[in-house]
């Protein structure tokens, strides 16, 4: 949080171009929110967003279906590993700014909000572009095309912001050509099933009955929606903190909701599927405590992984 006290701090020249520090220099959301409220409060501030990521997704949902619905789906939702995080408050996850902005993004029909709240979503987290796909899916569902188009201009104006910021304070490169690496992803095939677990928990019952519900009637959209909930979770094993990438999918239950609608699911079955979803993300175990178990365990992917590291260079 060195920027929280110095914005024009420069990671990159303190720091090698391929380490974490480095990577931090246009992750400007939390070091201006720590800087305006003192770095004391950005706990404090974390757990009002993650009350407005909460509040965010139950309105919208109940905008759109029943109080019950919206209220299963938000739990089913906000009870992953990355809400019993924000919730218990286990250290800086900033990751909940980004979530709580693309939230509120979903509530607005104003253009203007649509772009900014996406641009500062980015610059809390690169990976908030991982969520930018499913909202443009609820936006082009609900809205129209245009509407979702919203988000790549917000997407525009980050890379523009980033421009900006590199010419004027950051002069040095940063590297990214680790991620996706061999050796990391070798290192988190271990950990792989249980933070693909972790990214929806419950929401999985959704994702899977979504897309059973809606095949006779829309293949390609069934497809896409499996498709992207296992390949966005499954990019976390590109990066070495794989469940905080994983918790990117966290919209998906919601773009299921819209889609269960849009193809005239019954209410009952949407409900069933909901309730479903909210009881398994509260009583089965998240991957923050699995993790502690894996050793034990001993997951048949780690002698995968062992395999392959004997094959591959």
């Amino acid at each position: 949080m060195l920027k929280a006290d110095n914005f024009a701090y420069d990671y990159s020249k303190a720091f090698p171009p391929a380490s974490h520090p480095a990577k931090l220099n246009y992750r400007i959301v939390p070091p201006l929110i720590a800087k305006m409220l003192g770095i004391h409060m950005l706990r404090k501030a974390e757990f009002l967003a993650y009350l407005l990521l909460c509040s965010c997704l139950f309105y919208f949902l109940y905008n759109r279906e029943s109080w019950q619905v919206a209220f299963l789906t938000t739990l089913a939702m906000v009870c992953t590993s990355s809400g019993a995080c924000y919730f218990n408050d286990w250290g800086h996850v900033c990751d909940v700014f980004a979530h709580a902005l693309i939230a509120v993004s979903l509530l607005s029909f104003h253009p203007a909000v649509v772009i900014v709240v996406t641009a500062l979503a980015v610059l809390t987290d690169e990976r908030a572009v991982l969520l930018l796909p499913v909202a443009m899916g609820v936006a082009a569902m609900l809205r129209g095309r245009q509407q979702s188009l919203y988000y790549a201009y917000g997407l525009a104006l980050y890379g523009a912001i980033r421009l900006i910021l590199y010419f004027a304070y950051y002069n040095h490169p940063t590297d990214y050509r680790q991620i996706g690496s061999w050796d990391i992803i070798l290192a988190n095939l271990r950990m792989l099933p249980t933070v693909v677990w972790s990214s929806l928990e419950g929401g999985w019952i959704l994702v899977i009955g979504t897309a059973v519900l809606i095949f006779r009637l829309s293949k390609m959209t069934a497809i896409l929606l499996v498709s992207w909930a296992v390949l966005g979770a499954s990019l976390s094993a590109c990066v070495l903190d794989m469940t905080r990438s994983a918790s990117y999918q966290i919209f998906l239950p919601v773009l299921c909701i819209v889609l269960l609608q849009h193809h005239s699911i019954k209410h009952r079955t949407i409900l069933s599927l909901s309730a479903s979803a909210a009881v398994v993300s509260i009583i089965c175990p998240n991957s923050l405590f699995i993790a502690g178990y894996i050793d034990e365990w001993q997951w048949p992917f780690s002698g995968v992984a062992k395999a392959l590291s004997l094959i591959l260079p």
